[in-house]
């Protein structure tokens, strides 16, 4: 606005070559009064002036305002410094040009914080032909006002929220019209009649699924999202959709091109071919192309499959609890039941196959002392809760499908010259062909999301090169089958389509932007995608059915307290009965002399030869030290 505002008032000095292409154009001036007798004074001389010095000049022009704001600026500082009277003080003098107030050429000159205080009034203009029409005046104060008397007329009380085109009338727009522009108020067609504008919807939109909203009208996401963004304009624009059955090649080409209609909106790819016709508005969906494959089922054929119901914590508690509760049995058994006893070898071979058994085969050998039940009872409550987890894990596992992506990439499906889909447009067609390097025979046009489905699933095709926005869709309807694989491939983005050079193109970007920023846009996207049957949350495979120590915590805290307990029992009757055996022999051998003792105490198994020789009435009644067993 400021370059029109220094252009109007010098338009004399433009070629007229330029005035012709200005044609339309609605600009501003400052007003200044050029009927006082300052003005005319100041206009003789400086028209004078401009003779004298440029002769060649065959028109001698008027002065402009920036003529006037200079003379009344070298009045400020002359009256400023005849104030000084002599002074050189630039800070003084700066302060004295700051206090002036005075009626000056281009309006009146008083400073408040270092700036004009006086807002001039506009005289708005219109470009015509080689010159401009006035049309009105505008002011801070009074507004729109037809004439300069109207508008100097205090008591009239000119409302200033009254609209220009009430005040000024019609105004001669660029192209010999006299109808607002596309994109400034309602449009109008060729024809010179006002029409709505005809917004073009192809019914193969692979985009969205179309519906019905609560009128019955036929509605989709991208009619969603224009009808929001035209609600955000500033001004109101009329418009009707008109539904075709073709492609958006033929909606570009021939209806919007051939201006048959005004716009078209879906799911338009913007190309460089596209571009060269029509004008694109901002992308309103993520662009990209992506490629989906299906979910595959995962029989595992892994030899390990039967360690897997367990975690690796949990086979290592397992085992180290299996050792420990042999060990406590063991400890307790082997003085007194021969299945317990031997070498070194066979007592460790023994603790292992009672782990063995009692794990996968339950307790087979018979215990003699009921500490030994004690502990062993627990043990085999833990190990029949922990066998039937690992029967039930285990069938799970190998009974149960895991859901896997197909290990594809494009690499390997061009080396096996696997069949791939995509939506047929030429654009996708030549893009797979040249920037991927698929062969033209290997690809396969789908007509649809579902029959891309139907081919993904039924393996006519290996995978499918999809939009995004059409890949968001498939998944939200099909989340427990198909998964993008691989890297996006950039776009030009999905946006709605005007005819070339169209205002509204850069309104409705604008409108798109805001709603992105508000995130209208991406909510209106979620109510799509949340429309259809299936959630378009995340799809993973099965996880990690491996069961942890956790939920048998108990159960091992059980077992383990027995163990502990029953060792604690064995060690104290052990200490008891070790006690008792020494207390008889101190007793004993405190009634013999001195000597004797000696030599019974120096002379070799001589503690065993006394215990044989002394008849002992009441050693039955003595504690063992195991179960039955004897003492030594």
């Amino acid at each position: 606005m400021c370059g029109l505002l220094q252009m109007v008032p010098l338009a004399y000095l433009i070629p007229l070559s330029v005035i012709a292409s200005m044609e339309g154009v609605l600009g501003f001036k400052t007003y200044f009064k050029d009927t006082v007798a300052s003005f005319k004074d100041f206009k003789t001389r400086f028209r004078r002036k401009f003779q004298t010095e440029y002769t060649d000049e065959e028109e001698i022009p008027d002065p402009s305002v920036f003529a006037l704001r200079a003379y009344d600026a070298v009045w400020a500082v002359a009256k400023a410094m005849k104030r000084l009277q002599g002074t050189r003080n630039l800070r003084t003098l700066l302060s004295s040009i700051l206090s002036s107030d005075f009626k000056g050429l281009s309006g009146h000159i008083h400073f408040i914080n270092s700036k004009l205080a006086h807002v001039p009034t506009f005289q708005m203009v219109n470009v015509v032909g080689k010159s401009y029409r006035e049309m009105g005046f505008w002011s801070l104060k009074y507004g729109f006002s037809k004439n300069l008397v109207e508008h100097d007329s205090e008591d009239k009380g000119i409302n200033s929220n009254v609209l220009a085109q009430e005040v000024l009338g019609s105004v001669y727009w660029p192209g010999s019209k006299n109808l607002v522009p596309i994109g400034l108020k309602e449009t109008t067609l060729s024809s010179g009649r006002e029409k709505p504008l005809q917004i073009g919807v192809s019914l193969r939109s692979q985009l969205m699924m179309a519906m019905k909203d609560e009128n019955q009208n036929l509605t989709t996401f991208s009619i969603d999202v224009f009808q929001t963004a035209v609600k955000s304009l500033p001004y109101h624009l009329d418009y009707n959709f008109v539904f075709y059955n073709c492609s958006y090649d033929e909606l570009v080409n021939k209806m919007v091109y051939q201006e048959h209609l005004d716009a078209a909106i879906g799911d338009v790819e913007r190309t460089a071919d596209r571009c060269l016709l029509a004008e694109f508005s901002q992308a309103y969906v993520e662009s990209g192309l992506v490629m989906v494959v299906p979910l595959k089922s995962d029989k595992s054929e892994d030899p390990w499959m039967i360690m897997k119901p367990f975690t690796k914590t949990m086979w290592s508690l397992m085992v180290a609890m299996s050792l420990s509760t042999g060990f406590v049995v063991w400890l307790i058994e082997h003085r007194t039941n021969a299945e317990f006893g031997g070498s070194f070898v066979q007592k460790f071979g023994k603790v292992l196959w009672f782990m063995f058994t009692t794990l996968y085969l339950g307790q087979r050998d018979s215990l003699k002392s009921d500490l030994s039940r004690f502990v062993v009872a627990p043990w085999l409550f833990l190990i029949l809760i922990v066998s039937a987890s690992f029967i039930a894990s285990l069938t799970s596992l190998m009974t149960t499908s895991r859901i896997v992506p197909s290990k594809l990439d494009v690499g390997l499906l061009k080396r096996t010259n696997a069949d791939v889909g995509c939506d047929g447009s030429d654009f996708t067609v030549k893009f797979l062909v040249k920037t991927l390097g698929f062969k033209p025979r290997n690809i396969k046009s789908i007509a649809s999301i579902d029959d891309c489905a139907e081919a993904l699933t039924n393996g006519h095709v290996r995978a499918g090169f999809l939009l995004i926005a059409h890949a968001k869709v498939l998944m939200a309807k099909y989340c427990k089958n198909f998964i993008t694989e691989g890297p996006i491939y950039k776009l030009g983005g999905v946006g709605f389509v005007f005819q070339k050079n169209s205002p509204l193109a850069l309104d409705i970007s604008e409108a798109i932007q805001g709603l992105a920023e508000s995130a209208d846009l991406q909510q209106l996207e979620n109510e799509m995608l949340s429309s259809f049957s299936c959630s378009s949350s995340p799809i993973g495979t099965n996880a990690d059915q491996s069961l942890g120590p956790t939920p048998f915590a108990g159960l091992f805290i059980l077992s383990s307290g027995a163990s502990a307990i029953a060792l604690l029992i064995m060690v104290a009757r052990l200490l008891i009965t070790r006690w008792r055996i020494m207390t008889f022999i101190l007793a004993t051998l405190m009634g013999k002399g001195i000597w004797k003792r000696l030599a019974i105490l120096f002379a070799p198994n001589s503690t065993n030869q006394e215990l044989n020789r002394i008849q002992l009435p009441n050693i039955g009644s003595l504690p063992q030290a195991e179960g039955n067993g004897s003492l030594a």
